[in-house]
């Protein structure tokens, strides 16, 4: 009929031009498909030939150049990582240093070559730069990203040691040893970590100090390292009663501004029990502060003041706690040992004294040595056997290991 004919050619119509439209916008994305990736190609060619192109430059010693087809290729792509690693070349080049870490920063974090792109901005931010502290925190970014890889933890160690951060130090080498990544002078510092000390430490600090002006941490350390080497110094005419005055007060000073200050407060509390100030230690460890609660040095001084006040039994949970913490301190063998003595456990007594006294020689030898990091294989095994003894599983297999493969 005309009438359903009539109704029926619109519909027709309708039908036509929406099959058209789909056709339209297919040939549409097939053209974008194919344009993008002609473009893709291209960029692929024109990033390959920026490659060429700066190496070339970089062989010509043309910095300029560098920087400007490094920047071109980032243009380009972004996320180039050996676009960023030429740009900081051409910084670095022409010594601006500023520039050279803010670019090799810049890589990107899932590229193999970060590893190395931060590794040498390391070392220009301890190095020229002297900001240790941005130096440290790329060290934990590196070894986050690849925790096995060995200058980034030796720095962060030697770092934490120089500073008096004894617990990260601790920390740091443990896990160095359960990676099988330990430098030799780890151990070293393990067992001297008890107390450190470094005749280079005030040098370095008041370095440090210069970029960090207000750093509890910089001035903290090398009040410390000054205040002892001056008290340990052979000829004490070298200071005199009144630069000695002014030292002592400084340290109070200190102590009054950081009253919780690990370091600080590990340096009072030896210096109280020295002079066998019970009063005083305890006024001391109620200024510890709960964060501070893994550092098994004031476990030991809270061994310490129980003893001295004859809670035997208080002081025996407080020396072993410290020995759980650490188990490389000899005072705290020996000082068990005597507890244990005052309780009637004469075996147990006499077992840790012989410890105590194995570890109190390493310990002397080691601080004799001009150099920690050549470490005999006579004094490693020396080192495993003492870790053994005190209970130290993962020293003592770290040893053996690296003497005896493993």
């Amino acid at each position: 009929m005309p009438g359903q004919a009539f109704q029926r050619e619109p519909q027709d119509m309708l039908r036509k031009r929406l099959v058209l439209s789909l056709g339209a916008v297919v040939v549409i994305g097939v053209a974008c498909v194919v344009g993008r990736s002609a473009y893709d190609k291209w960029v692929e060619r024109r990033e390959g030939a920026l490659k060429t192109q700066c190496r070339e430059t970089y062989e010509s010693d043309d910095w300029d150049r560098l920087e400007q087809l490094a920047r071109e290729w980032l243009d380009l792509n972004p996320e180039s990582a050996d676009a960023w690693i030429f740009l900081a070349d051409a910084a670095k080049q022409r010594n601006d240093l500023e520039h050279t870490v803010e670019y090799l920063k810049r890589v990107p974090r899932s590229d193999p070559k970060v590893v190395d792109a931060l590794a040498e901005a390391i070392n220009i931010e301890f190095g020229p730069l002297n900001r240790p502290l941005e130096g440290a925190r790329l060290c934990e970014e590196v070894l986050g990203i690849a925790p096995r890889t060995p200058i980034p933890r030796q720095r962060l160690i030697f770092f934490h040691a120089l500073t008096l951060q004894r617990v990260k130090m601790i920390a740091q080498i443990r896990q160095a040893l359960e990676l099988q990544c330990e430098a030799p002078e780890a151990y070293a510092y393990l067992v001297l970590s008890d107390h450190l000390s470094f005749t280079n430490g005030f040098k370095l600090n008041s370095q440090w100090l210069q970029e960090a002006p207000e750093s509890e941490l910089f001035l903290v350390a090398r009040a410390i390292q000054m205040s002892e080497t001056l008290s340990k110094l052979e000829d004490q005419t070298l200071e005199s009663d009144e630069q000695r005055s002014e030292r002592t007060k400084l340290m109070n000073q200190y102590l009054k501004q950081y009253p919780s200050n690990p370091p600080l407060l590990r340096h009072f509390l030896a210096l109280a029990v020295e002079q066998s100030d019970i009063a005083e230690v305890g006024r001391l460890l109620k200024q510890v502060a709960p964060e501070s609660s893994e550092d098994s040095v004031f476990w030991r001084y809270r061994g310490w003041y129980y003893a001295g006040v004859e809670d035997f039994e208080q002081a025996e949970i407080a020396y072993r706690k410290a020995g759980m913490l650490f188990r490389l301190d000899w005072h705290v063998w020996h000082e068990l040992a005597a507890v244990l003595r005052r309780q009637g456990e004469l075996d147990e007594a006499e077992y840790l004294e012989r410890v105590a006294l194995e570890g109190k020689t390493l310990r002397k030898e080691l601080m004799e040595l001009p150099d920690v990091s050549k470490l005999t294989p006579e004094i490693l095994e020396r080192i495993g056997t003492y870790a053994e003894h005190c209970g130290d599983n993962l020293v003592a297999k770290a040893v053996r290991d690296r003497l005896h493969g493993g």
